[in-house]
């Protein structure tokens, strides 16, 4: 699939999906082909459309996909094909757009699911980007202290990475490929 953006110099700026892509379920060997149908001023096509199907193994339809990539998708079970020529049962949509968060261009017109994603959670690594205080506080629209906090973090690290080169300086030529892994830690 190719992702055109228009307008990068002049005009108001969009956004374009063309081409087709396929993807297979290898255990069972079931596939979905679907098109990205390139937008055109002078088509009377609905634009950013998507079509295509969900296939068995053997290869026979057994969905047809229609909607737009952006707004909405539905979803007909094939009842019988004949090549290209597909009787479906009636579309049922399953899948439309949430509406936009009250005041989203304060939060750069996030979804709901995209805020949450950084929300803390339990049995992550220590390395975690979201177990980073500095972050909390940005989060939390402390930016002086997160400013500050970050500063120390970055200053600590700098600390400890100097103490493992001059650890690894130390033990000289022959200790320094057994002490690579400790710089990595």
């Amino acid at each position: 699939v190719c992702t055109t953006v228009h307008n990068i110099i002049v005009g108001k700026l969009w956004v374009d999906q063309s081409g087709e892509i396929v993807v297979k379920e290898h255990t069972t060997g079931a596939s979905a082909r679907v098109k990205f149908h390139p937008y055109s001023y002078f088509s009377r096509e609905t634009p950013r459309r998507v079509t295509g199907g969900v296939f068995s193994p053997d290869g026979s339809p057994k969905f047809e996909l229609d909607g737009t990539w952006d707004n909405s998708m539905s979803c007909a079970e094939v009842l019988s094909s004949d090549g290209d020529d597909w009787k479906t049962a009636e579309q049922q949509t399953r899948w439309v757009k949430n509406a936009p968060l009250e005041d989203s261009e304060k939060i750069y017109h996030f979804t709901a699911m995209a805020c949450t994603l950084n929300e803390p959670e339990e049995g992550v690594a220590p390395t975690d980007a979201r177990n980073r205080p500095d972050q909390r506080l940005m989060e939390q629209q402390n930016y002086p202290e997160a400013n500050s906090m970050k500063l120390r973090l970055e200053e600590a690290q700098r600390v400890r990475r100097r103490a493992r080169e001059a650890r690894v300086a130390a033990e000289g030529p022959a200790g320094k490929m057994t002490s690579l892994t400790s710089l990595i830690i």
